[in-house]
């Protein structure tokens, strides 16, 4: 009767949070001694918890399904509202019906500050994306979450079919607004669902992602690749549903910088930079926009002009100088 009272109880506790998982020897120890993976010297307090192995949990509320856990171990401590669990794997059932998937090594359940901390190889799936780190760590009743180390998430979306891919140092978001803050040495990879079409790499200090508004913003350090270009600002945009329209699919700004090589008619390569202070990507037009007291520097030719367009393995430079076009070839 312990033993049902104690799951009772238990479930009402689950219902109330979501959970945070944490990895460390110190929780090891403090579950089980033969666990410690140090000198096995930390006691269990059995009078003020109960310990389970090999459970599973399922919560159900008006006739729907809204919490799932399976773990090899737990402990509950029932008098500060807290549970300790591993190898936890498991479904949360959201109010809009969606499933979120979860697995890891490690996991801590907090009630008094509705958090749940997951550790070690964590994943986090549902039916368009996969989020993998090392540490996770969510607070329910702010739908804020946080992810560190060999942070890697990927989106799939569904207007354009497209998979964006992003891996970081660290991760803020908030999932059910699809708003996802990364943050150190991010970089990313926009993978078309076309195999024929071209993929699009880019990384930056700060890359935030709106998979509802279908666009990226990237911060300090910015860089876009695209076939044999490579360019570099402080800062840039991508709108992800514009690949294949006559609109702007990147922009960046603030010390615009481009390297790519063109082949001449002679068939001889030519390396080629360009400097602006604004550039705009037109992807389906396979063209770069350069505005802003734009430069192009092409084998000996230094081109100027109010606005400077330049092609994809083409040697051609439009240029907009006010007062007349000029095509330099």
């Amino acid at each position: 009767m312990y033993a049902v009272r104690h799951s009772l109880i238990l479930y009402t506790f689950i219902a109330s949070s979501f959970v945070v998982i944490v990895l460390s020897v110190g929780l090891y120890g403090f579950v089980k001694n033969e666990l410690a993976e140090s000198d096995g010297s930390v006691q269990v307090d059995s009078g003020s918890g109960a310990y389970f192995s090999g459970l599973e949990y399922f919560l159900i509320e008006n006739i729907t399904p809204s919490f799932f856990l399976k773990a090899s171990e737990l402990i509950s401590d029932r008098d500060n509202k807290k549970m300790t669990f591993f190898y936890p794997t498991g479904t949360v059932f959201t109010e809009d019906k969606r499933e979120v998937n979860y697995t890891g090594k490690s996991g801590f359940l907090d009630q008094n500050t509705r958090t749940l901390t997951l550790g070690g190889d964590v994943q986090m799936s549902s039916v368009d994306s996969l989020l993998k780190s090392e540490n996770m760590k969510y607070w329910s009743d702010k739908d804020f979450l946080i992810c560190e180390k060999s942070v890697w998430g990927r989106y799939d979306m569904a207007k354009t079919g497209d998979s964006v891919i992003i891996k970081s140092d660290k991760l803020r978001a908030y999932p059910k607004e699809k708003r996802f803050f990364y943050s150190g040495n991010a970089k990313g990879e926009i993978k078309r669902k076309l195999r024929y079409e071209e993929n699009i790499k880019f990384g930056a200090e700060n890359i935030d992602l709106f998979v509802n508004e279908m666009t990226a913003k990237l911060v300090d350090n910015v860089l876009i690749i695209r076939g044999n270009s490579r360019a570099n600002s402080r800062s840039g945009e991508i709108f992800l549903e514009n690949y294949n329209k006559k609109l702007k699919y990147y922009t960046m700004s603030d010390d615009v910088r481009v390297d790519d090589f063109v082949i001449d008619s002679a068939g001889k390569k030519i390396n080629r930079k360009a400097f602006s202070e604004k550039l705009d990507g037109i992807v389906s037009e396979d063209k770069v926009i350069l505005t802003g007291y734009p430069k192009v520097f092409q084998d000996k030719d230094v081109v100027k002009g109010n606005k400077i367009i330049i092609r994809d393995n083409n040697e051609t430079i439009e240029v907009d100088d006010a007062s007349t076009n000029v095509y330099v070839k």
